[in-house]
Parts: structure tokens; sequence; C-alpha cells
């Protein structure tokens, strides 16, 4: 990294800087101001970074107070048009021209998810989230509870003068991390996350009360944006947006032979997260470029802004070269490495005449990855698009085979390459498998650090931090950190940080007894009722609509670089931050809203998988209803009750036995099914003339439960009945018996073939129904045993009274089957 790159990207990273003062201390000074003299607070700390150079400060300072002058100067050119591209579509200001300076009070950041629309633009009213420290804990600071900006204000829910105390101390232990060159890089990381502590939910700009792109992206975009324009030939206005992926990334999670897989499982899809962390790096590296460039990193994808220069193409075929042969070396082509760029005009964004979104130029570089799909190895196996067989042909020696050697992976079952087994719990397997298997053993915790050899091509160490020393000439990757504690001026470990990426994951998982991770065999036990165990999965219904056109009306494109970035960070945290806060309050029985469950059910739960926009759980079959309820309940919340922002889920019920391979296949029809199921195939006909046609009651928002498709909104009904239905079954004195379940789930599989095969035999359910009621569920005088068993069943002789299908009747056979698995072997009845 030069020192004009230097330069530029420590003005652009402070050059609003001051607007955080001005949130937390009220002073009326300009933002240019108190961020130039910010930056001269911490001179003698900034001088080292810069080579000692006066003249480098100076002019990263005059950038901070000039971005916004008319002062000629090459830098703040530069960050002029960043700034412009980051927010291009900034909303108005509320206040006339005039009053500006005096009326900039809109300090509350609107969450984006209050506007998103994809036809209807009716019932979106403001939410506004408060200003509190990122956290893994608290996840409902990420909930937008305060519908206008004067209840925030009342509540005290924002920044004071001792937070920006605090931030500036610890900008202090941040600059004094820098010691050589080669720290630069990881400098301008550690000022990103400590950025996005604090300023994850405070506001660019605060003129117009419907601000919502936060402070964290939008000086982290600018900073992107303008070294990307540096770095690109001059009087080229063309930048380039580049994707990584890793395809296929659930088979190969679940691609698991072991009997006990609970612990290589949350290894296997944490590694992938470290994967993609790490290869995002790789690119970064070889452009020459930092992560204030990677504006987007979730479930398995990356994406990078990035110059437009004579020697891009080979920079960038560097570092895909680099990955696979990383792959080849130590998946052995088990996973693979899919990537592509589009190249874009960053002046055509600003245009109002035909502009170009950003959302298009997603969509663009989206397609060129899809048709690239299948190119997978391309720089390995070809040279200059010439076929090499030598290259091809694969002449790997594996181990061989002896009466007490086994040749394959205990975990995966695949044959071991020479030199690359290891042993893990008396089990021989490869030596990526015993890697994962570390990280799933570590999973829980946070602090853990993996260690790479200098190119990331091979995994040194796993290990708890307060037991890690590192080794030289190594690169790190440290999951879940305590960065308060490690950047503490006392502490001599801090070291660490140098050549080490931090990445943040939902890894929470029940603990047994043992404090270590509980086996599937052991929840199972946790049940209230049958014994079997659910994985639950569930992803954002249209999240590549959302993002492209979810923010597009009549009036304006509002897909601008930050405001896409702001949404895609905030789901992050949603799926990674606070779920871990979540299922920690959840295990101990501490989410509100819960629904009463006098059973009594343990509700354990472990994280498979928990990314940008989706999630997979397993937990005991008696809760995971109830689970999938409460968090479709928060979801509900963070994204403020909009109806065209919904989740689809599936429920997979197994054994603890079962080879987990087959229950992710299993997962995968499922959830397939439910998508498939409420999906709208007339939409290009309707999209005109329904506007609700995205919204929850018209749209997917189902959850596939025991091989029917229902309707989130049906759940809590569900339970309702389950654990009357339970209630009365463990009651001896109710005449409702485990004979009367069965009797109902025989009539509910006749209620269904009508409704599917239109058969009309099976309309002898009602009459059969009738008569079960009449001689088991009333007394002498006709009536029912009491008002709630005459509500329910009265519901359900009511069902095909009608021409359309009642809600009763579609979630009768779940409700019954959910009410079935909880009176057998149920602890009442133990």
């Amino acid at each position: 990294m030069n020192l004009e790159e230097k330069i530029l990207l420590l003005g652009t990273l402070f050059h609003d800087i001051g607007k955080f003062e001005q949130r937390c201390t009220n002073k009326k000074e300009k933002h240019e101001k108190l961020g130039a003299d910010l930056f001269l607070k911490f001179k003698e700390y900034i001088l080292p970074i810069l080579n000692n150079s006066e003249s480098a400060f100076e002019t990263s300072k005059l950038i901070i107070g000039g971005h916004h002058s008319k002062i000629e100067n090459d830098f703040i050119a530069i960050v002029k048009e960043a700034d412009h591209l980051s927010a291009s579509e900034r909303v108005e200001f509320s206040e006339p021209e005039s009053d500006l300076h005096q009326k900039w009070s809109h300090k509350f950041l609107s969450s984006l998810f209050s506007k998103i629309f994809l036809n209807n633009p009716d019932n979106k009213s403001l939410r506004y989230y408060e200003q509190k420290l990122l956290s893994k804990k608290d996840y409902k600071i990420l909930i937008p509870e305060f519908d206008n900006e004067n209840d925030v204000k009342s509540d005290g829910h924002k920044y004071n003068n001792s937070d920006f105390e605090n931030f500036s101390e610890q900008l202090i232990d941040v600059f004094s991390f820098y010691k050589e060159e080669e720290d630069f890089t990881i400098l301008i990381n550690l000022l990103l996350v400590l950025f996005e502590k604090y300023l994850w939910s405070v506001p660019d700009f605060t003129g117009s009360d419907l601000t919502d792109i936060s402070l964290y992206n939008h000086s982290k975009d600018v900073a992107g944006i303008a070294h990307a324009i540096y770095k690109s030939d001059k009087s080229d206005t063309r930048l380039n947006l580049v994707i990584g992926d890793i395809p296929g990334i659930q088979k190969y999670i679940f691609n698991v032979a072991y009997k006990k897989p609970a612990k290589i499982l949350r290894g296997r899809s944490i590694y992938v997260q470290i994967l993609t962390r790490q290869f995002a790096s790789i690119m970064l590296e070889e452009l020459g470029l930092t992560d204030a460039n990677l504006i987007m990193l979730a479930g398995g994808k990356f994406y990078i802004i990035s110059q437009h220069s004579n020697n891009f193409e080979d920079c960038y075929n560097k570092a895909v070269g680099r990955i696979e042969k990383y792959l080849i070396e130590n998946f052995n082509y088990q996973l693979s490495f899919s990537s592509a760029y589009n190249s874009f005009n960053y002046q055509q964004l600003k245009t109002k005449d035909d502009p170009l979104s950003f959302g298009d130029i997603i969509d663009e570089a989206s397609y060129k990855l899809l048709q690239k799909r299948n190119q997978q190895f391309k720089q390995v196996l070809f040279n200059n698009d010439k076929f090499t067989h030598d290259k091809f042909v694969l002449d790997y020696k594996y181990i061989e085979a002896t009466e007490s050697d086994k040749v394959k992976c205990a975990v995966t079952g695949i044959p071991i390459k020479q030199n690359r087994r290891k042993d893990i719990e008396g089990e021989q397997v490869d030596k990526q498998v015993a890697n994962e298997f570390k990280i799933g053993s570590l999973v829980t915790k946070n602090n853990v650090i993996v260690e790479f050899n200098r190119d990331y091509s091979e995994v040194f160490d796993v290990k708890e931090l307060n037991e890690y020393k590192p080794g030289e000439n190594t690169k790190r990757i440290l999951l879940n950190p305590d960065l308060e504690e490690l950047l503490n001026s006392n502490n001599l470990r801090k070291d660490i940080l140098r050549n080490t990426n931090i990445i943040e994951v939902a890894n929470y998982c029940s603990m047994g007894n043992d404090k270590t991770v509980m086996d599937f065999e052991k929840m199972e036990e946790h049940n209230n009722g049958a014994e079997f165990m659910t994985l639950i999965k569930g992803d954002v219904d249209n999240l590549g609509l959302i993002m492209s056109s979810g923010l597009v009306n009549d009036n304006a494109n509002m897909t601008a670089i930050s405001r896409t970035t702001t949404l895609s960070n905030h789901l992050k945290y949603f799926f990674s931050y606070s779920l871990n806060g979540f299922l920690e309050k959840w295990e101990n029985g501490k989410v509100e809203k819960q629904i009463e469950d006098n059973c009594k059910t343990d509700q354990k739960v472990y994280t498979v998988f928990a990314g940008g926009d989706d999630l997979m759980l397993i937990a005991p079959q008696s809760s995971s209803l109830k689970l999938v309820n409460e968090f479709n309940k928060i979801f509900n919340e963070f994204v403020c009750e909009n109806p065209e922002v919904h989740i689809s889920y599936s429920l997979t019920n197994f054994k603890h036995n079962t080879p987990i391979r087959l229950v992710a296949d299993m997962a995968e029809e499922n959830q397939e099914k439910i998508k498939q199921h409420f999906k709208n195939f007339e939409l290009a006909n309707s999209i005109e003339t329904n506007k609700d046609v995205f919204q929850s009651d018209n749209d997917k928002a189902g959850i596939f439960l025991f091989d029917t498709c229902v309707k989130n909104d049906s759940i809590e009904a569900i339970l309702k009945w389950k654990l009357k239905l339970i209630e009365w079954c463990n009651d001896s004195n109710n005449r409702v018996s485990q004979g009367v379940l069965r009797n109902l789930l025989y009539f509910a599989h006749l209620i269904n073939s009508f409704r599917f095969n239109g058969d009309t035999q099976n309309l002898i359910w009602h009459p059969k129904l009738t008569y079960m009621i009449n001689r088991s569920l009333k007394k002498s005088n006709n009536t029912y045993i009491n008002s709630e068993v005459e509500e329910f069943f009265e519901n359900a002789l009511r069902i095909n009274k009608t021409n359309s299908t009642d809600v009763f009747e579609v979630m009768l056979l779940p409700l019954i089957c959910e009410a079935i698995y909880g009176t057998r072997n149920s602890k009442e009845n133990k």
C-alpha cells in the first residue's frame, strides 16, 4: 500500500466522523470541522501510519475538512465522486435550504424494511432504531420499535458524550496497534470493526426523518469506492463489481457418514464461512484493496467493488487460481468456487435520465456468475483456454489398505490421500475434517483462532485464544472476538491481531453436562412425547427481488450502494449477530410472548447454519414448531411487520441415528415443496391488477409440516390446539383420548383425499366424526363435555361446508400429528 493510498483511505474513512460527534454531543459546528479536529487530536498515533510525513497527515486532514469545499485537490475530487456514488439517492431535505444548519435534527436511523415494497406501497410506516452498541447478546436492539423520532428521544435511547469518549479511547487502542507497514490493511479492518460497533444505527444524513443509510456503511463504502477509483486507469469512469461464490454448500456440510455428527456438522458449516472470508481476502490482496471494498459477505458469497485497470484481469485470474488450487489440495474437488465480474460506468449511477441503479449492476453480475457456474477450476484445468491433460488427470496417492488400516475417512467415507491422515477421538479422518472437528468442538465459544500458513493454503492450528501462541509467517481468522478486551492498551496479546481477519458467526448450541456440544442422541431425550429430532430450514422469500427492486418506486430509484449495503448488513446482523442472543434466551425460556406450554418442554437447540438470509437449526421435535413461531415473530418485528417481507420454513423430523445426509436431502425437498406450493404462477398476469400479490397472504410465507403446506399465520392456532389436545389426553377426567386422536388422524387423511383428488367417497368422514362426537364427547343432554372441546370439534364439522378451503381444514392434519407425537411416551404418562 503506497503512501497516497494510505492518505486517501484514512481521509475517506474519517471524512464524516464529525457527524458522530454531532449525534453524541449536540455540537453545532460543521461536521467537516469536527472531523478534522478529531483527526488532529490523534496526530501522534496517525503520523507513524503515514510514514511520519507531515504533508501526508495534512492532506488526509484536508480530505476530512474540505470534502464539501471548492478546494481543487485530486484526493478531494475522488472523495466527492465516491461520496455521491455511495448515497446517490439520498432522501430529500425535510426543511427549507436556508434552515438546514439550524435544523439538522433527525438523528435516528429509520429502517429500510419499513420502506421496502415490491408491489404495494400502502401500509408502510417508518420505524426507528435506538442508538446502542452492536451486540451479539441483545437481539432486541435490531428491532426498530419506535414509530417516530420523538419517542426515541423521550425514552433516552441515544448516544451521549460518554459514548463518544469511549469511542475516542478505543480509537487510540486501534491506532496504537500499528507497528509496521504490513499492519496497515489489518488496521483498516480494525477501524471498520470499531466503526460498525458504534455507527451501525447512526444515520449518515440528518436533514430528513426519512434518513435510512447508516453512517458506518456510508463511511466504509466511500473509502472503498474512492480507493477503487484511485486504482483505476486515469480518465476511466468504469469500476468492477466482483462476485465470488462457493456453490453446493449444503451438500458439502451434510456429506457426513459419522454416526454422531453434532460436532462435525457445525464445524463444516463454520468452515465454509471461514473459506468465504479467506477467499474474499485473497481476492482483495491480489487486487491491492482492503475490507472497505468488501461491500457484502454472506451465505457463501462475497461482493467486492474493484478498480477497472489494465492489470485487473491478471490480478483477478491470479486470485481465482490461488483459490482453486487451495480447494483441490484441501478438498479434493468436493467444494468448488465460482466467480464473475461486471464492469459498469459509475457516471451512469448519477444521471437522472435513464439512470443505472446499483441493483441493476448486481443483477448483471449475478447473471454472469450464473453463466459461469459450470466453469469451476478453469484456471487450473485450462491454460489460456486450452485444455491441459496433465492437470486434469488425477494422480494422487492414497493410503494403502491393510487389515488394521482403513483407507476411508471415518466422517465422510471418502478415501484419504497420503500425508493427510489424522486421528480424532480414535477415528481416522482426513486432515481437513480434523480441522472442522476442532472448530465444531470449540464452536460455542468466542475468541477461537484458526491459523493458516502465509497464503491460506493450509490450516496449522485451531485453538481458543487464551491457549494460542501465534506462529511466524502465518495468517489467522478470529471467530466472534471480544475486541474491546483484545485491543486494551494493557493487553500484551493484542499482537495476535496482526495478519488476522475477523468474522462473526451464529454459533449457539445447547451444551451437555460435560460442557461440550450436546449430541443429537442426548438432545432427542429432551422431547416431551415421541423422541424425534427436527431439522428447521428457513429462508427469506424473494430476497433477490427485494435487494434489486424493493427500494424502487415511481418517484425514485433508492438502490444506492450504501443503501443496499445497509440493508444487507442489517440482515447479516439479524441472522448472525442477534441469533445467538435469541437462541440463548429461547433455551432458558426467556423469549417474550411465548405461548404458555404446560408440557414444560426442554428447549434445546443446535445451530447448523445462519447466514445473510437463511438458517438451519436442529431441535427436539416437541419444541421445534414453537421455536419457529417465536423466531418468526421476532423476524416480523425486525422487518417492521412489512407484509411483503417474509420467510418460508420446512420442518423435517428424523431419528438421531438417521444418516444426516439423507435428512438434509429430505429437508431440501421439503423446502422446495413449500416454496412451490404457495408460489404465484400467474404473477406476470396479476402484478398489474393485484397490488397485494407479494404480501404474505398471497405469496409464499408458509411452513411445510407433516407433509402439509400451511401459512405461517396458522402456526399460532396449530400450537394452541395441539397443546389443548395433549392436555385433554393427559387428563383422565376428559373423554378426548388417544383413540379419539387416532380417529381424527384417519378423518384428516380422508378430508385431504377429497380436497386433492375430489373423491366423494371420502366424504364419509363427516358422518363418522359426528357419530364419534355424539358417542364419546357429549353428555346425556347432548351438550359437549366443555366449551373448548365444543369449539374444536364444531370447527372440524364445518369443514367442506363452503366452496373455499377452510384454514382449519388445511391445518387439521399437522396439528393432529403434532398432538399424537406430543402424547406418545409423554413425561406425564411415563
